[in-house]
């Protein structure tokens, strides 16, 4: 059955769906018609993959920018507790060992090496789920990134320095448009 307008009216046409000449053509428009949307949604796919698959790099090259801050971090801590002590006027022996061990467990809470390591665990995850063609990886990959989401704040939040945090609030801008793009898999 086909509707046509017609000055504002529908009329109904009847087709002849038992012709097998007509049937015939009907299921080659209707697979002609499949098979490029099958194409498009390909070629779509292929592209939203590379366009993650830079944007991952992107977060591979801006985590190791951030390395080599890291060890500063612990010192820093320690710096700035040392400091904070001396400016409250409290006549602090340095090589008391409880001072030396309080510092220690503070600076050791800046440690962010286990969100280094869970971080590049993602992104070796991430890869995979884009190389393999499972039915679910959006949803993996979405999960992925609020992993990447949580340890980069964790990070951003522990390391407390200037020379990290700019490259911490790229590194979410670059998370935020992967989940964008994400939205878009299935």
């Amino acid at each position: 059955t086909r509707l046509t307008p017609n000055y504002g009216l529908v009329i109904r046409y009847e087709v002849d769906t038992e012709n097998p000449e007509i049937s015939a053509k009907m299921l080659c428009a209707l697979d002609s018609a499949l098979g490029q949307f099958i194409a498009m949604r390909q070629t779509e796919g292929q592209a939203l993959e590379a366009d993650l698959r830079s944007r991952l790099d992107i977060l591979k090259s801006l985590l190791d920018k951030i390395i080599p801050f890291v060890a500063e971090i612990n010192e820093n801590i320690r710096k700035k507790l040392l400091e904070r002590c001396r400016e409250s006027g409290l006549n602090i022996d340095l090589n008391d060992e409880r001072l030396q061990k309080e510092i220690l467990f503070y600076a050791d809470k800046g440690d962010v090496s286990e969100e280094i390591t869970r971080l590049k665990s993602h992104f070796i995850q991430f890869e995979k789920f884009l190389s393999e063609n499972s039915s679910d990886a959006g949803r993996s990959l979405d999960f992925l990134v609020q992993e990447m989401f949580r340890e980069i704040n964790t990070l951003g939040n522990k390391s407390g320095t200037c020379d990290i945090s700019p490259l911490v609030v790229t590194f979410k801008t670059e998370l935020e448009k992967m989940r964008e793009q994400i939205q878009n898999a299935e």
